[in-house]
């Protein structure tokens, strides 16, 4: 990241400072940057370009990150918050190759074998099976849909901005650029999310800008919501899939920031909730439930996030070591590392998941009647 210069010893208030915050992948440990290339579906001949004979790598995958307080306003002026997550580790300098992730099926969540689990799972009693697949029981969750992986990707186009923006974008989860013109390139995009059914329809935004059109893009439930940029420029047009949406001055010079911590949470708690459907775990209720576990006062701080805890259920026996199997079982599939012992806490067992200088962490909180509560901490608990 650049600094940014502020004097706070000026008697004139200093500017308000600008920031694009940059969607990326955190970093793994033992995971190629060279992934096997795929093709998009070829556009229609009469509204669409031609598809060029190169092909675009893979996206990297980018996660929601669950959040239990309100979001700042999506104004492009103002600071971003930044990251809260733990480090261990000195930053390290910019320009960091990001590592990619494996690709997600493109099928929609309604397709019967599309339900999300870890690849080659064992056949062993002791192991956890696959989840079943999402046509298999009416009350059976949809599988969770994956924005940036699931996101069209544009025929031909070549991954980076190709030069005009700066080298920091290039590391960014969804940025793409080709030679094609912006009204191809947009109405691609116009006809590929109406028919989606992971996506509703996009909304173009205002810019002011006969070089930048800007689309407000959400999921089928609403509850994600990223901004497509096209940005034309040089004979290029850049394809560019972020959190908030920028006016061409912020691409251009704004300082910029890595939104690598919030992807890890997203990530953990992706592999929570397979663990949740796969043995059949319930939501944990602090207004009911906290008194159940053996040192509640532990978990009395904001640190805790007891609204997303799951608990096991004497209906459906399972350890803690099968869990844990679980956990670093989908983890594995995006090149992670394993969950790590960190010792007691509450009773019960503190685990954190790291990836490069980022941790987050979840604790293993045993009950009174001998089940266990899967709690996610913000911060390492003292």
């Amino acid at each position: 990241m650049l600094p940014a210069p502020f004097d706070l010893d000026k008697s004139k208030p200093p500017k308000k400072q600008e920031i694009v915050k940059i969607t990326k992948l955190p970093a793994t440990t033992n995971s190629s940057s060279q992934v096997s290339p795929q093709f998009s579906p070829k556009p229609t001949p009469e509204s669409s370009p031609q598809p060029s004979k190169s092909v675009f790598p893979e996206v990297a995958v980018a996660r929601r990150v669950f959040q239990t307080e309100n979001t700042p306003d999506n104004e492009t002026s103002q600071d971003l918050v930044k990251p809260n997550l733990r480090r261990n580790s000195k930053p390290k300098q910019k320009h960091k190759k990001s590592r990619d992730l494996p690709d997600e099926s493109h099928k929609s969540p309604d397709s019967p074998d599309n339900s999300k689990k870890p690849q080659n799972l064992p056949d062993n009693s002791n192991k956890p099976s696959s989840p079943p697949s999402s046509g298999t029981g009416n009350n059976t969750p949809a599988p969770i849909v994956n924005f940036f992986a699931q996101f069209p990707r544009y025929p031909g186009a070549e991954k980076g901005s190709g030069g005009v923006l700066r080298s920091q974008f290039d590391e960014a989860a969804y940025i793409f650029h080709t030679t094609d013109i912006l009204g191809n390139v947009s109405s691609y995009f116009e006809r590929e999310l109406q028919k989606s059914s992971n996506f509703k329809p996009p909304k173009p935004l205002t810019t002011g800008e006969s070089n930048l059109k800007i689309y407000e893009i959400s999921n089928s439930t609403g509850s994600e919501t990223n901004y497509l940029h096209l940005i034309v420029k040089g004979g290029k047009t850049v394809i560019y899939l972020e959190s908030k949406n920028y006016t061409m001055a912020q691409l251009i010079d704004a300082e910029t920031e890595d939104r690598k911590d919030e992807m890890l949470v997203g990530y953990l708690f992706e592999a929570i909730a397979f663990v949740k459907k796969q043995y059949k775990l319930q939501n944990f209720n602090p207004d009911t439930d906290l008194d159940t576990l053996a040192d509640k006062d532990k978990f009395q701080t904001s640190n805790f996030i007891l609204k997303k805890a799951i608990k096991t259920t004497s209906n459906s026996p399972v350890s803690n070591n099968q869990l844990i199997d679980a956990l670093n079982l989908y983890l594995k599939n995006y090149k992670l590392e394993p969950l790590s012992n960190e010792g007691n806490y509450g009773g019960g067992t503190l685990y954190t998941l790291k990836s490069g200088k980022y941790e987050s962490y979840i604790v293993f909180a045993p009950t009174k009647d001998n089940q266990t509560v899967i709690i996610w901490s913000n911060d390492k608990p003292n």
